[in-house]
């Protein structure tokens, strides 16, 4: 029952980390308490009650882990729900309409706290999403995840500036 609110919003949206600590608190509190005002004084700490009933714990969700996870189902939904709106917005809008920029742009000040959030959990999925090279227009050499070997810039621990005569946004195909 207390986590079950929770549960829902943060499956729903990516919540910010101040919104996470506060329903914590909130959630400790009425734990505790009975009732979510004033002080309480933890008998026993929040990592003990969010574990899983057969560690021991109460099985109350970590909610930071299930924000994380959402926010990677919303990144899971850019690469396997193409008939979404909300992706065929990302795309356009923040991608500049191709998903494999997904890997290569660079956060700036423009984009929302969420797009910033999902970018900087690129390097958790990149070893989790390999690329379907089929004609191979749409597979980027240097940073896609298409080979065994991941992002060949990485593998082959390329300076920035050196690409080795190879454009840094050549395709598969282009080669």
């Amino acid at each position: 029952m207390i986590s079950g609110i929770t549960n829902f919003w943060s499956a729903t949206f990516t919540l910010p980390k101040f919104c996470i600590k506060f329903i914590n608190s909130m959630c400790g509190a009425y734990l505790w308490k009975g009732t979510m005002e004033g002080h309480h004084s933890a008998r026993v700490s929040w990592v003990e009650i969010t574990r899983s009933e057969e560690e021991g714990g109460l099985g109350v969700r970590d909610l930071v882990s299930w924000n994380k996870a959402s926010s990677i189902k919303m990144i899971w939904m850019l690469f396997f729900t193409s008939g979404s709106i909300w992706v065929a917005w990302f795309v356009d809008n923040i991608l500049s309409g191709s998903l494999s920029n997904f890997w290569t742009i660079k956060e700036n000040n423009n984009h929302s706290w969420l797009v910033k959030r999902l970018l900087r959990l690129r390097h958790i999925l990149y070893p989790w999403l390999r690329m379907a090279i089929g004609n191979g227009r749409t597979s980027r050499f240097w940073s896609d995840n298409w080979s065994d070997f991941g992002c060949i810039s990485d593998y082959l621990n390329l300076p920035p500036t050196s690409r080795l005569g190879i454009s840094r946004t050549s395709t598969l195909s282009s080669l």
